[in-house]
Parts: C-alpha cells; structure tokens; sequence
C-alpha cells in the first residue's frame, strides 16, 4: 500500500523504496519534478498497480481491514503544507477509500477531497497505450479499457505574467505566479506556460514594476480568465478552454493599491543575498557540499541579472 493514495501489486516488502524526498513509500513513486497530467500516461511502466488519488508528498495514516470477501483500504491524509513551494500553509483533509472484491472487482470511492491535481488510474500489466478519460462522465457503453485513468494538474491561475526577461525558455511564466494564455479570438484560450519551478523562470512585467525595476508606463495590459470550460487540446498538447476575459492595466492596479513607492527613479539596484551553508552540530562542511553551494550563489547572480533585464545588480558577500 502506498502512502500517497496507491497500491502496487507483485512487489515484496524488500523492494519498497525511497521517494525522491527520502520517505518509504509500497506504492507507486513518482520523480520529484514530475508533472501528474503529463506522467500519468506512462504509469504503465510501474504496474501492475492502482492508483487511488495518488499525489507526491501527501502524508497521513493509512488503514487496512480484512474481511473474509474483501479488502478495504482507507486513506486519511493531508497534501504538504507550510513550505514556500506549497499551496498551502495549513493542512488538508483528503479522505477516500478503495475495496478490492475475491471476486476482483473494485470500487474506489471519495468521501472529501481537498487536493485539486493527483492520479486516478487503474493499470494491470498490459502493453496497451493508457486511455485518459473523465471517470464522472463515463457510461456503462464507454470502453471497456485495458487500461484507463483521469490526471488532475494544478491549472495556472488565471492570470496573464508572460516574463519579460526569459531565463531558461523562449516563453516564461512569472515564477511568482500565473500563467502564459494565448487568445485564439474564438472565445477560447490555450495554457502555453504554467509557473512550474522546473526548468527556473524570470518575473512578469508586473512583477519587475513592483520591484522598481521597470516604470508603470512599461507594463503592457494583461488579462485574468474566469468561468473556464475545458474544450481539448492543440496540436502541440496544450490544452485549450473556453473563458471570459477581463482586461487588466497598470493604472487598474494603481487605483487599486496605490503607485509604487519609491518610484523606478529612486528605487534600490543593488542588492546582496546571504547563503548559509548548515551541517549537523560538531560537524564541519564537505568540500563537496562547499563547491554546489557556491555553483548555486554563482547562478543566483547570473540569474538575477538575466531575469531583470540587467537593470539590477547582485552581489553575495557576507560582510
């Protein structure tokens, strides 16, 4: 039984594993950066196993209780909470449930989810390419499937923060936030970027004005998406919805809170970051250790520099 909502079927308690975040875990493991609604349809490479609402990370107690004509497992548990990579400062709720019938049939049933992105999926060993489908609207007619799942990512909040100075990709989503929408002039839009942290990403032209980086007349207009619908995929994979759009402009934001204070003219461009390397009590730092904490001070500088259009300057000197 896994902890974060699977089970895994033929493996011996010898084989259970390490996440990638050090934690023993039956069921299925997932890489650390991996994005659920793009995995999913490769689970087939781990199975045979069933994934109930499996989600990286979520932590909590498990329960099994056998009877003479079924299993049932019960899961109550919470997604990570409190970390600055979090959705969430506070724990939350997640309970749901899975009975394995003698006679092989399951049911899987949800009493009150919280978690908005997981994996449900059933995946026997089967060479056959997975179906992605939507569990809620399946008929009796549908399938059958030889293997079948529904993945739930994280949809980039409904607000435009294309980045103005890219880091790593020719389009960037603000790393505070947000998302890169193209608007195909039909009423729908498609999610080109979302502010995954894999590979790093720059600021919006939003956020470099609230930085004082950049003057209120640089802001382009920008747009937030409600009421979403959605309607497939294009041609690259991205998926498309249908929205209603309600333009944004920086003097919207101004009258809302307030101009920027101090202004691009006096606003601070020297800036000096602290790096602190800790090891246990009585213990000294590895070489090793020493030489990737400068790799990432290093980058921090070149990072800064790039993703502010060089208006800025970074130092890291402890004195």
């Amino acid at each position: 039984m896994g902890a974060a909502g699977s089970i895994r079927f033929g493996a011996s308690e010898k084989e259970v594993g390490l996440d990638p975040y050090g934690h023993r875990d039956g069921g299925i493991v997932l890489d650390r950066f991996d994005e659920l609604a793009e995995v999913a349809s490769k689970l087939i490479d781990k199975a045979p196993a069933i994934c109930v609402f499996l989600k990286p990370r979520m932590s909590g107690p498990h329960y099994l209780k056998e009877l003479s004509d079924r299993a049932v497992i019960t899961w109550d548990l919470t997604e990570p909470f409190g970390s600055l990579l979090d959705f969430t400062w506070f724990n939350t709720i997640n309970r749901f449930q899975a009975v394995l019938h003698r006679d092989g049939s399951l049911e899987m049933s949800y009493k009150e989810l919280t978690a908005k992105d997981a994996i449900v999926g059933i995946y026997p060993t089967s060479s056959v390419k997975p179906a992605a489908v939507h569990f809620s609207s399946l008929k009796r007619k549908d399938g059958p499937f030889a293997v079948v799942y529904e993945s739930f990512h994280y949809l980039a909040p409904p607000l435009q923060t294309r980045v103005a100075f890219p880091y790593s990709l020719p389009t960037e989503a603000s790393t505070m936030g947000g998302g890169v929408w193209q608007d195909n002039f039909d009423g729908s839009y498609t999610q080109l970027r979302d502010f995954f942290f894999v590979p790093a990403t720059g600021y919006s032209y939003l956020d470099l004005y609230l930085m004082g980086l950049i003057s209120a007349a640089e802001v382009p207009d920008f747009f937030v998406l409600q009421n979403f619908t959605r309607v497939g995929k294009d041609a690259k994979g991205h998926t498309t919805f249908k929205a209603e759009r309600t333009k944004v402009t920086i003097q919207d934001v101004i009258a809302a809170e307030g101009p920027r204070s101090p202004g691009v003219d006096h606003s601070q461009r020297k800036f000096n970051t602290g790096f602190v390397v800790a090891v246990e009590h009585g213990q000294s730092p590895s070489h090793e250790l020493m030489e990737r904490a400068n790799g990432i001070r290093q980058q921090w500088i070149q990072y800064w520099e790039t993703t502010t259009g060089h208006r800025a300057s970074m130092i890291t000197n402890p004195r």
